[in-house]
């Protein structure tokens, strides 16, 4: 057997490179979440029920609503009535994906963005850029 064989099964070589590929790996966890924070444009990630589960710093900018008060309340409540058949359709195209395909993120819309309500009770265009499991469904639902 060559070294670099018996080094491959060596129980210390392989725990240390596990070690070394976690600690990669959360350093670019990291590195991506701080670059998503920065972004202008507010970033959120949903649950299967439509339900804000991740916020950017952009979201309470442009909002004026806290991420803490947001988390896990549905995304629709903050959806202008004007956008929100747009948003009922986007809704339906993700219920329409498989989870793992839904779950690489659509944009909004085809190049136009959803308008949200502010806290302050004015429409706002932030630009979002969504990622989640699929919204919740459309009848009878409050998400």
């Amino acid at each position: 057997m060559s070294k670099p064989e018996q080094r491959n099964r060596d129980p210390d070589f392989i725990a240390e490179a596990q070690t070394r590929f976690i600690e990669r790996l959360h350093a670019s966890e990291t590195s991506m979440r701080e670059l998503l924070q920065d972004l202008p444009a507010v970033v959120f990630r949903l649950d299967t029920e439509g339900r804000l589960l991740q916020l950017n710093q952009a979201w309470e900018r442009l909002l004026g609503v806290s991420a803490e008060a947001a988390m896990e309340q549905p995304l629709s409540r903050w959806v202008a009535p004007v956008d929100q058949p747009i948003w009922s359709e986007l809704r339906a195209r993700c219920r329409a994906k498989s989870g793992a395909e839904a779950d690489h993120g659509d944009s909004a819309t085809d190049g136009d963005d959803l308008r949200f309500v502010a806290a302050a009770g004015r429409e706002r265009r932030p630009g979002a850029a969504r990622r989640g499991g699929p919204p919740p469904p459309t009848a009878g639902s409050s998400g």
